[in-house]
Formats: structure tokens, C-alpha cells, sequence
């Protein structure tokens, strides 16, 4: 084929076109408490608990495999410690395990709705 522009090659020949409604919802419950050890140290724990829930739909009702319902989750703890240097000079460290937009996880479950989407990585665990 010669000329320019975009050439699509589907084995029926024939292209459609394609519309996917993608409907999401977020929700997440956090906790936290900090216990004094000393009169200079306290220890901080905590967490949250992450659920994603995301639904896909043909909107033109050309491939009924593009539909699904996905649900994702995650618990993300915490725990960190505050240490006073002085009676105006407190110091902190802390650690907290990384969102999946801080490191991609090789858990990745990924949402496939054929050639119309592209995958959508997610780095929590696909229940």
C-alpha cells in the first residue's frame, strides 16, 4: 500500500468503531495511633486500606468481551517514630510500605478490554 495517513489491517476487513464507558470508585479508611515509650520517644502505627472498583461497557454494543467488573485492594501500614532533641526540636522517622505509584509491583494485574483499550496497570491484588 503507498501513500500516507494510517492503515488499519483487521483480518474481516472491516473496521467499527468502538466506545468503552469506564465507571471507577475509590474508597479508603485510614487509622493511625502514636503510644509515648518515654517522655522523648513515642512510636507511631497506622494504615489504609485501599478498594478500587472499576466497570467497563461497550457503549455501542459491538463486543460484549470488552465488559467487565474489576475490584482491587490494598492495605498500605505505616510506622514511624518522633524522638524530642530538645524542648523545641523533635526528630522523625518513618517507614511505610510504597503505593503502586511509587514502584510498579510485579503483582500487576492489568484490566484488558481488547484493541480499544490499552492496559491499565495496577499494582494491588486482583481479587
Amino acid at each position: 500500500m503507498q501513500g500516507v495517513g494510517i492503515y488499519i489491517n483487521q483480518p474481516s476487513g472491516d473496521v467499527a468503531p468502538v466506545g468503552v464507558l469506564a465507571m471507577t470508585r475509590y474508597t479508603g479508611v485510614y487509622t493511625t495511633d502514636t503510644f509515648d515509650v518515654t517522655s522523648r520517644l513515642a512510636v507511631t502505627f497506622g494504615g489504609r486500606y485501599n478498594v478500587a472498583q472499576i466497570g467497563l461497557r461497550d457503549s455501542l454494543g459491538n463486543n460484549e468481551g470488552r465488559n467487565g467488573d474489576h475490584s482491587y485492594s490494598r492495605f498500605n501500614p505505616v510506622i514511624g517514630t518522633t524522638f524530642k532533641v530538645t524542648p523545641n526540636v523533635t526528630a522523625y522517622a518513618g517507614m511505610r510500605k510504597p503505593t503502586g505509584r511509587q514502584r510498579r509491583s510485579s503483582l500487576a494485574a492489568p484490566i484488558r478490554c481488547g484493541r480499544a483499550c490499552s492496559t491499565m496497570p495496577w499494582s494491588a491484588i486482583h481479587r
